[in-house]
């Protein structure tokens, strides 16, 4: 029977994930302002702010192990409960280094839930609407991604910086609530996969199992590396934003920053679901260009931006050209790729997007602090421009290994289809006689 897109686990999922982002964007906006409020510097309050996508990049290689050996509902369950351990960390612990290990606790579980549920949502939902299905996932992050640093902002103000990280706690114990209520279709499969594996493991030995471990082909889903490439350039600059825009807002004396995320989410809802119904039509090829254009417009006008309503286009511009690709990309990541393979996909397109993350709000951290507002975002212009060529590139290469990939399968049903029938020649020219 072909699945539906609204079920009640696709709608659950959609559910922790919007509540899981609520928390995670009550604390990752303002962690730079959090740092520089303590004392640090413009340079460790980026650091700070990109630390845990570097620990995300870490553990990633080593992620696939787990996620061969556990079903996806309880890993997400252990993510959520990471996620609330995180936060009340530094609500309680006022100091550096315990952002820090904030930072290090909340970078470890983003893998697997990361992994786990654009993976989950696109085996759960028809073929066709794959675009549809990934994208209503990614709504819902932009949803948190909206209300997270809009509430921060208001809390972080009237109540301060420790606060706000225990008001993130309390929306990943709903999330955790919400997850435990998902009943996974494709639990009985996983569970399967997972005691064959067991069974397979039993006759080897200890250096043959850790050497199949760290093997790239079971650390990585090596097809997906291109598509992960592109990811550096996207998470860079959306890095920089998610961390930076408040901050820059602030010190150009404007509450437009304020007002940006929730613009942005307001746009998305309208923009996103065209977006992904593109995707579906089109696919990645024919769409990436214009909002590729469209996100690097983003930043011209963030690097001039002094009012609400510069803010206010900003916005639009980057729920217009990112709010739109990036669920189209994650889409990319897991279409045809098989219920135990895309995790491993999706995992392996975030270790680019860990690298982005990291390395995003570190320099642009950099370049504020010797230089300007302005010319951090002219930079992240031209890393958007890197953007688009990386995706031409990606796309053109997809298209050459799709076709690739069919002829040897069409090759592989003519083998078949030849050797059936020269197996049953005698048995027709038997019963002739």
């Amino acid at each position: 029977m072909e699945p539906k897109l609204w079920s009640k686990t696709f709608i659950l999922l959609i559910a922790f994930e919007l509540f899981a982002q609520v928390g995670a964007n009550l604390i990752n906006p303002v962690v730079s302002n959090y740092a520089v409020w303590m004392g640090a510097s413009y340079a460790v309050a980026g650091f700070l702010a990109g630390i845990n996508a570097f620990v995300s990049f870490a553990v990633r290689p080593f992620a696939g192990s787990v996620l061969r050996r556990f079903v996806r509902k309880k890993i997400l369950v252990g993510a959520a409960i990471a996620f609330a351990v995180s936060g009340l960390l530094c609500a309680l612990v006022v100091a550096i280094p315990a952002l820090g290990i904030q930072r290090v606790i909340f970078g470890a579980a983003f893998v697997f839930k990361s992994a786990l549920l654009i993976a989950f949502a696109g085996s759960i939902v028809p073929k066709d609407k794959l675009g549809q299905g990934v994208g209503y996932i990614g709504l819902a992050n932009t949803i948190g991604a909206a209300i997270g640093p809009s509430m921060a902002s208001y809390i972080t103000n009237t109540m301060g910086y420790p606060f706000n990280c225990g008001v993130a706690v309390a929306f990943f114990a709903i999330a955790i609530i919400v997850i435990l209520n998902v009943k996974d279709p494709l639990e009985d499969t996983q569970r399967d996969s997972i005691r064959e594996l067991k069974e397979a493991n039993s006759r080897k030995t200890k250096l043959e199992v850790f050497k199949s471990e760290v093997n790239p082909k079971n650390m990585f889903h090596l097809k997906t590396i291109p598509l992960g490439i592109t990811f550096i350039f996207e998470a860079f600059c959306y890095g920089t934003v998610l961390m930076f825009v408040l901050l820059v807002s602030e010190e150009r004396g404007s509450t437009g920053g304020a007002f940006f995320f929730a613009i942005y989410v307001i746009a998305c809802l309208i923009t996103r679901p065209a977006a992904a119904k593109l995707y579906d039509r089109f696919g990645l090829r024919k769409v990436f260009l214009p909002e590729g254009i469209l996100m690097t417009a983003t930043f011209v006008v963030l690097a001039y931006a002094d009012s609400v309503p510069a803010f206010a286009a900003a916005a639009i511009l980057f729920a217009l050209g990112q709010g739109g690709l990036y669920p189209s990309s994650q889409s990319e990541g897991v279409r045809g790729r098989s219920t135990q393979e895309s995790p491993i996909a999706v995992n392996t397109l975030y270790i680019g997007a860990d690298i982005g993350m990291f390395i995003g709000p570190f320099i642009s951290g950099i370049i504020l602090e010797v230089s300007s507002s302005e010319v951090m975002m002219w930079a992240n212009a031209v890393v958007c421009v890197g953007y688009i060529i990386s995706l031409a590139l990606y796309t053109r290469w997809r298209t050459k290994d799709d076709a690739r990939e069919q002829a040897a399968a069409a090759a592989a049903a003519d083998t078949a289809a030849s050797a059936a029938e020269a197996a049953a020649a005698p048995t027709a020219s038997g019963s002739n006689e």
